[in-house]
């Protein structure tokens, strides 16, 4: 079993806050200091010498933003490859990630728990793909 496969999992850098300004949630942007902390963490990969084939990211702008500035970032060049994640609909009671880690709506924060599994179960499938290919 000489080949593997290293898989970097990376969440999205930090967006802009949630609410008025940003009614469809699929369009809300990284923030200037989210993309500042972004392009600093990519350089501290760089200088780690790890070496990306490719990014798999999703649809959504912030997503689609970490990918691109990590694939720039990095001298490997790794292409991005942006495929649509399932999305399931949030319960009426969908809270945002200041309100799961403030303790608020358990049911909620239950339903988001299992929304991200099933996306990241989804995630290493297609990495599992790519790697046999």
């Amino acid at each position: 079993m000489g080949d593997s496969i290293h898989l970097y999992l990376v969440r999205h850098a930090i967006a802009e806050e949630r609410g008025p300004k940003w009614p469809d949630d699929t369009k809300r942007p990284l923030s200037t200091e989210g993309k500042l902390r972004m392009e600093t963490q990519v350089v501290g990969l760089e200088k780690l010498g790890v070496e990306i084939e490719e990014v798999l990211t999703s649809p959504l702008v912030r997503t689609r933003q970490t990918a691109d500035i990590l694939a720039k970032g990095l001298s490997s060049r790794p292409r991005v490859t942006v495929f649509d994640v399932p999305r399931h609909a949030p319960s009426s009671g969908a809270v945002s990630g200041r309100q799961r880690r403030q303790g608020r709506n358990p049911a909620a924060c239950a339903a988001a728990a299992e929304t991200k599994k099933r996306q990241l179960a989804n995630l290493a499938e297609r990495a599992g793909q790519i790697g046999r290919q």
